[in-house]
């Protein structure tokens, strides 16, 4: 899992591996006067202090599950993500799903709050297309912003408004520091080079 430290206006020029490290990072730079210093995984959680990973994986956690190797008799309770979640009690041989407890999570994945309910990003053969589903041109959604692969230049247009064009630099931000990686952009699996003209 990468995590992205973010400052400012939507400024990321900072990204690590290890989240003690990234937490350092965001302590430093509010030390230093920066405002609106945050963290964000590779899945768009933003990682406060309540962020918990999974005990299986670097996701975010969701829940605290009950587990047992003699049949609920002693339990131990471990951090779970959604897919480490589904079918948790899958051929087990005791049910202890009454002890499953849910982690608030008031910060959810930022590309479903943020930029679900208006704007549509779609992955294209050359770049990601940012659109207005609440405006048309054309017969379509309105386009705000374009991300080719290539260069990484994010175009926004000018009729973009502010409030969408702060979350689309958020959002392309974290592609653009994946710069020189390998990006899937079709379900079969093809994929291009981040950053490679």
């Amino acid at each position: 899992m990468t995590y992205y430290v973010w400052h400012d206006e939507g400024c990321c020029d900072n990204s690590r591996d290890d989240l003690a490290q990234a937490r350092e990072i965001k302590q430093q730079l509010l030390a230093d006067g920066h405002s609106d210093a945050y963290i964000t995984d590779s899945d768009h959680n933003v990682v406060d202090e309540d962020y918990i990973e999974c005990s299986y994986c670097e996701r975010r956690a969701v829940a605290l599950l009950p587990q047992s190797s003699d049949q609920g008799k002693t339990i131990s309770m471990v951090h779970c993500c959604g897919a480490h979640r589904v079918g948790w009690w899958d051929g087990a041989d005791w049910d202890g799903r009454t002890l499953e407890v849910e982690l608030h999570d008031s910060h959810s994945d930022l590309r479903e709050t943020s930029m679900s309910d208006q704007i549509f990003s779609g992955i294209y053969p050359c770049g990601i297309v940012y659109a207005d589903r609440h405006r048309e041109k054309g017969g379509d959604y309105a386009r705000l912003a374009f991300l080719p692969y290539d260069s990484l230049e994010l175009k926004v247009e000018a009729d973009c408004p502010p409030e969408l064009r702060k979350q689309i630099e958020s959002d392309a931000a974290t592609i653009q520091a994946r710069r020189g990686e390998l990006f899937q952009i079709s379900s079969a699996g093809q994929t291009v080079m981040l950053g490679c003209k």
